[in-house]
């Protein structure tokens, strides 16, 4: 595995549980909730609108992965996924292209 970053963040390898060809997922260096993880773009871009298609796709794929995850490891029933795109929508990482 390549050097991982959330923005301005070096991500550990061990930090990451999961990886594609495009798509990587972390745990929350602060979760707000059990279960907080980070589904992420291995290309750095400022806005989901920014993502090739393919990156898209492969994001949303592994958000899914992801989620029945989550849901097994914490015996949970439901989940909130979210996109924080761009400050005012609570975008709290600023990433660096």
């Amino acid at each position: 595995m390549s050097t991982l970053r959330f923005g301005q963040h070096l991500i550990k390898a061990s930090a990451v549980f999961l990886q594609t060809e495009l798509s990587f997922a972390l745990v929350n260096r602060k979760p707000v909730v059990p279960g907080h993880v980070l589904v992420c773009p291995l290309r750095p871009v400022e806005r989901f609108r920014d993502l090739r298609p393919d990156e898209v796709a492969d994001l949303f794929s592994t958000t899914q992965r992801v989620a029945n995850l989550v849901e097994k490891h914490f015996n949970a029933t439901s989940l909130t996924i979210a996109i924080q795109d761009g400050p005012e929508a609570g975008q709290t990482v600023k990433v660096r292209t």
